[in-house]
């Protein structure tokens, strides 16, 4: 093996894994929920999804959890373009794909931010961390559920808080627009 062959990144010797489920016969929220939850667990391992949330935490003061959270969120927000999954399609990306392409939805992102937080061992501390899928209209259907994303308890006051790479700096406008709302613990 030549020395180039074995300097280039671990995601260049293997083929990324492809996206973890188009969702077929597709029946509502929950099965989003249901993939991103695989996903996170298939991600959590990934050498790539590690390094990247190493990489985002690595000027944290050590075992500043909540630090190290917003560090990954922040990397997120600046690494990760928001894109729409394809038009009457539901995908739920693993995370190492949506880093690597560095674009995905709503879900994807809180994949990732879910999966990274694993890899760095920073839920292992007995923080607690729920996806939240909210409807941002008057529910009109019975799954009228459209929007999700990663809130995390405050380790020490137990306050909820909520990372919306999506909403980013109007997160608090986007809070206000939610009418019904739903969450699983990760």
């Amino acid at each position: 093996m030549s020395a180039y062959a074995s300097a280039q990144p671990l995601a260049q010797h293997r083929p990324l894994p492809r996206y973890q489920h188009t969702l077929t016969g597709y029946t509502g929220s929950q099965d989003s929920l249901d993939a991103m939850a695989r996903a996170v667990r298939e991600g959590e391992t990934s050498p790539a999804v590690r390094q990247w949330a190493l990489e985002a935490i690595r000027g944290v003061t050590p075992r500043d959890h909540l630090s190290e959270r917003a560090a990954i969120f922040y990397r997120l927000c600046r690494d990760i373009r928001y894109v729409l999954d394809p038009a009457h399609t539901e995908q739920v990306a693993h995370p190492q794909v949506t880093i690597e392409q560095r674009a995905g939805d709503c879900d994807d992102m809180a994949v990732v931010q879910q999966a990274a937080e694993l890899a760095a061992k920073l839920c292992s501390v007995g923080c607690a961390a729920e996806f939240v899928i909210v409807a941002l209209e008057r529910p009109r259907s019975r799954d009228p559920y459209s929007h999700v994303f990663v809130r995390a308890q405050h380790p020490r006051t137990g306050a909820w808080l909520v990372f919306d790479p999506v909403a980013g700096p109007w997160t608090s406008e986007m809070l206000r627009a939610v009418r019904a709302w739903r969450s699983m613990a990760i």
